[in-house]
Parts: structure tokens; sequence; C-alpha cells
């Protein structure tokens, strides 16, 4: 007889018994994305695997599946791609779990996409030259705006019918080039930036809001361009403000909504560009991309996290890229430079963090965009990787990353961004040279 120390309830445990590959299955539960334990809410004890009886009781079981005793509870071990999602062992596992409304778990609807190998895949929403560079989301539709051809774009949550060209909303001059783009005050926020006539060679820009019909184009904040525009983010706290990055040196701009007047400005210190920024609690966290000593993480005009990592006696630069929040914590993604061409994902307390962020996952092939809700961090990677962990990881070396999706041909996939709402996950891909016909919008299951 096996015996194992394990917790449960469990979800895909794998064990092995003769020679079966045997998985546990009790459904609509959620797991924290290790394809093993759940962290909270497990009962510690021995399973016998294989055992018939259950102390006095004769466990029962069916198809696909072997008894086992739990702590004296009969339950059963599903084989591979099964699962007891009507919690009856007497029939034993009688779901299949590779299918589109059952796929590695009971009840996991991959919401149009397809299943493999108990995964859910990416469903394709639109595709063509004006493929947005960055993306945001309401209750009906992801709005982008593309660097390539201006194009601010609206695509419903359900697809462009046969995957069709990204609906265009409102087309900026050719040499108006997007940087950032955000949603509040019912309408969308985005900056612009491209060569002046009256200064060549000089990069300047604005902040412009649309409705999402895309009527009522206007200007924002008229009075501080043009100016060399950066990043952006939109506040969660009440009264809702508008914040970006702008000026040489660069400066950090805040004004309330819906009317941005009189917006305040301050120095975003030693003159580098600002990466990533978000707003939370009416104050402005943000990303200073550069290997200097005085860059990092900043909250306002403070240091949070400094842009350097010791391994023994070496420093080394560890520079945040972009930059999430869920109300708690500041998660950010790092370009570290040992190892070369590696990165990290972090996370620092939005209150309480002393320069001293927590890893939650390393050496990733140089993570970028990211995006986070009340369980998981999702984030890309320069290998056509979508990724996520449970924010649980945060201080706890048991959650293990999740590769959602990659697509494994060098340069085939290139995600530009990614975003969330509450049963999906939304990333572009711009594999394509810039200016071609090319570019993805997809919609994927959360895990």
């Amino acid at each position: 007889m096996m015996r194992l120390r394990v917790r449960a309830p469990l979800m895909f445990f794998a064990v092995s018994a003769a020679g079966l590959g045997l998985v546990m299955a009790a459904c609509g539960l959620t797991d924290d994305l290790t394809g093993g334990p759940v962290d909270d809410g497990g009962i510690d004890g021995d399973i016998d695997a294989g055992a018939v009886t259950c102390g006095t009781q004769q466990c029962p079981y069916g198809d696909n599946s072997a008894p086992i005793c739990v702590n004296g509870i009969c339950r059963v071990l599903c084989t591979t791609n099964w699962g007891d999602c009507d919690d009856s062992g007497a029939n034993g596992c009688e779901t299949p779990l590779n299918t589109t409304t059952n796929c590695g778990r009971c009840a996991h609807d991959c919401l149009g996409g397809g299943c493999s190998n108990g995964l859910c895949q990416p469903r394709k929403l639109a595709a063509g030259r004006d493929s947005p560079d960055r993306i945001v989301l309401d209750n009906d539709y992801v709005y982008g705006f593309s660097a390539h051809t201006g194009a601010v774009t609206r695509v419903p949550k359900n697809g462009v019918p046969g995957v069709g060209a990204f609906p265009t909303i409102y087309r900026e001059p050719a040499q108006a080039v997007p940087e950032e783009i955000a949603i509040a005050n019912n309408g969308l926020y985005y900056t612009t930036y491209g060569l002046t006539t009256t200064d060549a060679g000089s990069f300047y820009g604005h902040v412009m809001y649309l409705r999402p019909d895309g009527g009522g184009h206007a200007e924002v904040a008229p009075a501080l361009s043009p100016t060399v525009i950066g990043a952006m983010a939109v506040g969660t706290g009440k009264p809702q403000t508008l914040n970006w990055s702008g000026g040489n040196p660069t400066t950090i701009h805040t004004c309330t909504l819906p009317d941005c007047t009189l917006p305040t400005s301050f120095d975003a210190g030693n003159g580098a560009p600002v990466s990533s920024m978000l707003s939370a609690n009416q104050t402005v966290y943000w990303a200073n991309d550069t290997t200097a000593t005085t860059g990092g993480l900043y909250k306002g005009t403070s240091l949070l996290v400094q842009n350097r990592m010791s391994i023994g006696a070496t420093s080394y630069a560890s520079v945040p890229v972009e930059v999430a929040t869920d109300g708690k914590s500041v998660f950010f993604t790092t370009s570290d430079a040992i190892p070369a061409g590696s990165g990290s994902i972090k996370s620092c307390d939005l209150i309480t963090c002393n320069l001293v962020p927590s890893i939650i996952v390393g050496e990733q092939f140089a993570p970028h965009f990211l995006a986070v809700d009340g369980t998981n961090v999702y984030w890309t990677t320069n290998d056509g990787a979508i990724k996520a962990i449970a924010k649980a990881g945060e201080n706890q070396s048991s959650a293990v990353e999740r590769i959602l999706y990659q697509r494994h041909t060098w340069g085939s996939f290139q995600p530009s961004d990614i975003a969330l709402d509450t049963s999906a996950i939304y990333f572009t891909d711009q594999s394509p040279p810039q200016g071609s016909a090319g570019g993805t919008l997809y919609k994927l299951a959360k895990p």
C-alpha cells in the first residue's frame, strides 16, 4: 500500500499507482496555479492510495478512477484528463477534462477558445494592420491605439465576425504616434507624440480625450502642450485623477477628472524617462528606467525600490519596467543584468515598502507587460509566453509559475500588452514587422 502525505482537497495532484498516472479531482475548487495542493482550506491527512475500505466502509468507485481513503473519508483518484464533476465516487470520474467546457478542471469554460492537454487556448478576436500596441477594457469592448497607423480601435469582447480587421473609431494624423491609453470618465484618454514641423528632430505630443464611440475628440490640458509625452495612468480613488509624464527634464503631471483644469506637476528626478506608472490612493507610483543608482520605483518623489540588487558582494542593475497594482501592493517587472537578458516579477506593499521588494519569481526571459487581479499576477515574456503565478507567492516559495500560452517558434509571437476582466485575459501580438498587414488581439480564459 502506498501512503502519501498531502493536503486535500486537491486538483490535479499527480501520483503513480500500479503504473497509472492518476489525479485527484475535487471540482469547483481553485488552486494556486501550481497544479498541486491548494494553499488554504485543505485538510492535512494520510492518503491510502489503492485502498478499497475506509475504516469499516467499502469505498465505491467507477470508471476512470481508483478508490482512496483520506482521513477516514472515501474519495477517488481520477485518471489523467478525467474528473469527478458530479462529486459522486460511485460512478467514478465521469467527465472528460479535455473539452472546451471542462478544460483541465470541471466547468472550466474556454470562452470560445480550444482546449489542449487540459489548457485553454486563446481565441482570436481581430487581426490586421491596426493591431494595437496598448489595450484597455470596459464591460463590452477592448480599446487600443496602433503606433503603426494612428488608429484608435474598438473590438467587441466576443470578437469581430470572421476574425476581421480592427474596427477604427478615430485615426490620428500619420505622425501622431501613441504612447499610452487609459479609460475613465466614460471615455478614452491617450497620449500622442510625433515629429514637429517647427522643431525637426524633436518628439513632442499631447494628451487627448475621445468618447468610446469615436466622438468628442479634444486635447486635455493644452497649456502643457506640446511636450515630450511618456507614461500615463488613471487614479483608482475618488476624486479620479489623470496622471502622465512629459517634459524635459521628465515631469509628472496630475489633474482631477472630468475637467482636468489646473494640473499640478513635480520633477520626476534625474531626467530619466518614465517607463510605466499607476495611481492608487491619490498617489502616483512610477518606474524610472535608468540604470543609474538614483533610478528605480518611486512613490511620488520618494524612492520605493532602488534599481540595484546584490548577489554577495556583486551589485547589478535590476530596472523596473512595467507596474500594476491590486490596491494593496505594487507589482512590477524588472530587467536584470544578471543573468544577462533575464528579469523578475517583484512586489512591494503600497504603504510599508522600504526599498526591499519581495521577489515573486525570478530568472524570466525579459518579462515586460503585466496585470494583476485578486488571485494572480500575469505577465508576458520576450520568448512569446503568457504566464501566471498566485499572489500568495509573494512570500511563499510553494507557488509555482504556470505557462498559460506560448508560441515556441522564435519571433512568431510577440505579446505587446495584457489586460484582464473577471473571466479572461486579453493580449495583443505584434509579431509581424511594423507597418506590415499583421497583428492580432486574443482572448484567453483565466486558469
